[in-house]
């Protein structure tokens, strides 16, 4: 039997050095947003461990 679906592509998989290297955008609205390399991704809580040493820029 064969997938049904494409095996991932490692180049959609980031690791913590990566995201250690962005910033964080918190807009006007409250959302926020997490930038790293040409990634724009929105998250929920700015708070949580994976991002504490990111830099919070606001709009």
């Amino acid at each position: 039997m064969e997938s049904a679906f494409d095996p991932p592509n490692n180049e959609d998989f980031y690791d913590q050095s990566d995201i250690d290297k962005g910033y964080i955008i918190k807009h006007k609205d409250g959302t926020y947003k997490l930038v790293f390399g040409k990634m724009r991704v929105e998250i929920s809580n700015p708070k949580i461990e994976c991002f504490k040493d990111i830099p919070i820029i606001e709009e």
